[in-house]
């Protein structure tokens, strides 16, 4: 995708010190609930999506057996630049050839192309996972982006809700294990919606624009809006 080459090496991929150290803090949280669930120190992992590596990092530094795919080339050069472990191209198909105790999807979800992709996407998933494996799932909440969801990013085709992703991982049998609804470093379903409320009052009085300029404030503004996390655990077979 052009959109995102550019997003990539231009000066729009630059983070601030505290966005990075927010990037940090959520993958740790990732990573705490992820030992919680699966009780095991060394973890096998796929990725799907890695973007910059930063997630693939904290996993690394934790000598787990780490996988990642990854479908956009300047992504995916970068990462092997850095010795990450790493495959080039979309999914689905997933088309890998063994089993992990994870697989990890940070804002990658909604980008599925259609609800039949989707499905096929959690099947496939299932399929790779192992006996009691989780699948890890962090996307934009729609009902608190609302039109923001399709006008903030033209990829976004896959609605995503607590409510249709419960569903799907239930449907695939997964047993819902744990559900977040999380901004910056706040957590929970009511201050998440208080926050978006918040957020998208100042961007209607001109507070992002005023502040940071027409694109890069609605950018911020978005980046603000919160996502859902849901960690699904495969249901033993029989």
């Amino acid at each position: 995708m052009p959109f995102y080459d550019n997003y990539f090496s231009s000066e729009r991929s630059r983070s601030t010190s505290l966005g990075r150290w927010l990037v940090r803090y959520r993958n740790n949280w990732f990573i705490d609930r992820i030992q919680t669930i699966a009780k095991k120190k060394t973890i096998s992992i796929l990725e799907l999506g890695p973007g910059k590596g930063e997630f693939a990092d904290l996993c690394l530094q934790r000598n787990w057996d780490y996988l990642g795919v990854e479908g956009n080339k300047p992504m995916f050069d970068s990462l092997i630049e850095r010795n990450i472990k790493v495959m080039n191209k979309f999914v689905p198909p997933i088309g890998i050839d063994r089993s992990f105790d994870v697989v990890f999807l940070n804002q990658v979800f909604e980008h599925m192309d259609s609800r039949r992709q989707a499905v096929q996407l959690i099947q496939e998933i299932y399929n790779i996972l192992n006996d009691r494996g989780i699948v890890v799932i962090s996307s934009p909440e729609v009902i608190f982006w609302g039109r923001n969801f399709f006008a903030g990013d033209y990829s976004h085709n896959n609605p995503t809700s607590f409510y249709s992703m419960q569903q799907i991982l239930f449907d695939n049998n997964f047993e819902i294990k744990n559900v977040t609804f999380y901004t910056l470093v706040f957590e929970g379903y009511l201050i998440a919606k208080l926050l978006a409320y918040f957020y998208n009052f100042l961007f209607s009085v001109f507070a992002f624009d005023l502040l940071f300029g027409r694109e890069k404030g609605y950018k911020i503004m978005t980046a603000l809006l919160p996502s859902v996390v849901l960690i699904g655990q495969k249901r033993e077979s029989g």
